[in-house]
């Protein structure tokens, strides 16, 4: 199971070089001393959303049309900095861009990823939530976990793994368009 960001803490013997940015999504601020894993952190937990030219995340609703405004918008949930990764001993986390596009019946996700290793690639589908787990040839991962804002029938949900994406064909359990996914 994939730990959530906000869970995410640095090692108190963690040592942490000047200058080194906070790790968490949307913050940006920089060590200086040791009372800088102390001050409040502001983050997205979220990932990045990028749909038919609005651009958010998925932890908050605001979106923007400019990519710089998305730059700007400020994080949605409170923590401490983070300095350091989750550990080397962990497989690599990679990122993966990621579309979506809907039909009166089924959301259509592609998340685009080459040399995906189809042995151990994982989609779960569930009524409310979404869980991929895409593992690279190299061992590297990308997870995409998400709960889902309209009901799907699960046992009408597919997946297909191809060579530059994996497609995901969630099957709607009711006519409803989706505002997100």
């Amino acid at each position: 199971p994939k730990v959530r960001e906000e869970d995410l803490n640095d090692p108190a013997d963690a040592v942490i070089a000047p200058g080194t940015v906070c790790r968490r999504r949307g913050c940006g601020k920089k060590y200086v001393d040791a009372s800088s894993r102390e001050e409040e952190c502001i983050f997205h937990p979220g990932e990045p959303l990028f749909h038919e030219g609005s651009k958010g995340w998925t932890c908050c609703s605001r979106k923007v049309l400019e990519f710089e405004e998305f730059l700007k918008i400020q994080g949605c949930k409170k923590g401490k900095h983070r300095f350091t990764d989750e550990g080397d001993n962990q497989n690599e986390v990679v990122k993966c861009r990621h579309d979506w596009y809907q039909t009166q019946t089924s959301v259509i996700i592609s998340i685009f990823a080459k040399k995906v290793d189809k042995e151990k690639t994982t989609v779960k589908f569930e009524t409310e939530r979404l869980l991929v787990d895409v593992v690279f040839q190299d061992g590297k991962v990308f997870q995409f976990h998400t709960d889902l804002s309209q009901p799907i029938i699960p046992e009408q949900s597919k997946y297909e793994i191809l060579s530059t994406k994996v497609e995901i064909n969630l099957k709607k359990a009711n006519g409803i368009s989706w505002p997100t996914i």
